[in-house]
């Protein structure tokens, strides 16, 4: 049996989110998106099975077994759709058994989908023998996701992945900065220096989200002929300027900016146990500042205060959950 293991890194988005959506980043000049790698990880193992035409699938202690291929992808469920549309393109002709893992939370809004289509793409492109390039799993990743989806996909969530993937756990630490034109985006990746996360605090607000919805509202006002996207890309262009000038005294007004904007496009951009945080004990634990992660809201939410001990410890004794940004 042949097996094919892999892990790759998830990001956090700093700015620029719905900007990388094709064909918007055309229309809306000098779009740019800012990320963050982070340590959480996918991972993913597919088992090869040649005298076998059964498909077992595992994941979350859950196992799920079809007698053929044509039984899998006759199956009605959204959990299924991304794994779905990635084995129709590929057409397996045998059996196999497919494993995967994340960190985040459920509809955490750190691109945990996108990361698993990386990896099951990667699988099954070494196995079956396509060689792809970068760019070309990368748009890859997107088609297929946005046909499992039904709607616009960015594509900014595949390039941490794409970047970081690997048989090994060695964690990679930047930033990047994707500037997006005609027919391939330029990647600008900076050195992810400890004064870069040191006011950062990565929390899960329990609220998952689903941000192609979200994002069809932002993308809605801008076809009626609001300015919504030109402001996202102004907001995004000083967050790489702040990047580029390790200014991240900078990020609380950014992410304010960026958060006032979206709220007024998209009414639930902030769930509402969020605004209640804020309402309560943001200021007193040095919080000046926060950041959905995902263009859509919900999900985890990314903190900058003044006091990390203090916003800790106030996330503690709130049993708030508090993720990995980085080993720095």
């Amino acid at each position: 049996m042949s097996k094919y293991s892999y892990s790759a890194q998830m990001r956090a988005d700093l700015a620029g989110g719905t900007l990388d959506i094709w064909p918007f980043y055309l229309m809306v000049e000098n779009s740019v998106t800012i990320q963050l790698a982070l340590s959480l990880k996918c991972s993913s193992s597919l088992v090869v099975n040649k005298n076998s035409n059964r498909i077992v699938l595992k994941t979350g202690g859950q196992s799920f077994e079809y007698n053929s291929l044509k039984d899998f992808l006759d199956v009605k469920d959204e959990k299924f759709a991304l794994l779905q549309s990635i084995v129709r393109h590929f057409k397996p002709s045998s059996g196999f058994q497919l494993e995967w893992s994340s960190d985040s939370p459920q509809g955490g809004g750190l691109g945990a989908s996108s990361c698993l289509a990386v990896l099951w793409i990667n699988c099954f492109s070494k196995w079956l023998k396509h060689k792809l390039d970068f760019y070309e799993l990368l748009y890859l990743c997107r088609d297929l996701e946005a046909q499992a989806m039904g709607t616009f996909a960015g594509f900014q969530d595949y390039i941490i992945p794409l970047q970081s993937i690997s048989e090994s756990l060695k964690v990679k630490k930047f930033i990047n900065i994707i500037y997006w034109s005609a027919l391939k985006p330029r990647i600008a990746t900076l050195e992810l220096l400890k004064s870069m996360k040191e006011n950062l605090v990565l929390i899960d607000t329990g609220i998952s989200h689903h941000s192609g919805r979200s994002n069809w509202r932002g993308i809605q006002s801008y076809l009626e002929g609001s300015d919504f996207l030109v402001q996202c890309r102004d907001i995004a262009l000083d967050m790489a300027k702040a990047c580029r000038e390790e200014n991240f005294q900078k990020w609380p007004e950014l992410f304010n900016r960026e958060c006032v904007l979206r709220k007024k496009f998209h009414k639930g951009y902030i769930p509402k146990e969020m605004e209640e945080m804020q309402k309560t004990w943001f200021a007193s634990a040095g919080v000046k500042a926060f950041k959905m992660m995902g263009a859509g809201g919900g999900g985890c939410a990314l903190l900058w205060t003044e006091h990390p001990q203090k916003t800790l410890k106030v996330c503690a004794e709130k049993n708030i959950r508090v993720l990995t940004i980085s080993d720095v």
